[in-house]
């Protein structure tokens, strides 16, 4: 169903654009140097923007910087360097916390979810952010990985996860669905 309600977005944004083409040239002009303009064009290949690899996510900060727009999300994505934690030190740090928290069984997060992963070195705004205390800027990243159940008949009885890294202290912080629920 997702894919559907993707794929009819995309098509309802093809229609607008052409629309527009016939309206005012110069309105189609601006839509083309937008930021999703550039998610749209990767779509096909990369599928949802939630699922690209770090190198592309960091890619389109990377082009929205450029073309002196702001992105369509709170975050700015970047690659972790050779000072910063990996991927996979990330993952495995985010693993053996949901199963101490959660007591989740390693097999079934392994097995049942996937993992989107962004490394993020701020929020889009001037005065920069805290989180959890910490100041989130180039010099203090943070690592956020979300785990989703492949098969949503596993919502009710999985959930998902979400862990907040900060890659220079590896302190973390910890949400599921039940979290939030009073």
């Amino acid at each position: 169903m997702k894919g559907i309600s993707k794929r009819i977005t995309l098509v309802t944004l093809a229609l607008a654009m052409a629309l527009t083409l016939i309206a005012s040239p110069s309105m189609a002009e601006e839509w083309e140097d937008t930021p999703y303009s550039f998610i749209n064009e990767r779509y096909e290949t990369l599928g949802d923007f939630d699922y690209w690899p770090l190198e592309e996510k960091a890619a389109f900060s990377e082009w929205c910087v450029e073309q002196g727009i702001e992105p369509p999300f709170l975050w700015v994505y970047g690659m972790p360097g050779e000072n910063n934690m990996t991927f996979e030190e990330a993952l495995d740090l985010a693993r053996q916390a949901i199963i101490a928290k959660y007591a989740i069984k390693e097999a079934v997060l392994r097995g049942k979810f996937k993992v989107e992963a962004e490394f993020i070195i701020q929020l889009e705004n001037e005065n920069g952010w805290v989180f959890g205390g910490a100041l989130i800027d180039q010099d203090h990243p943070i690592w956020r990985l979300t785990f989703r159940v492949k098969d949503y008949n596993d919502i009710m009885d999985l959930g998902h996860y979400l862990v907040y890294i900060y890659d220079q202290t590896k302190e973390m912080e910890i949400y599921n669905a039940e979290d939030s629920q009073g």
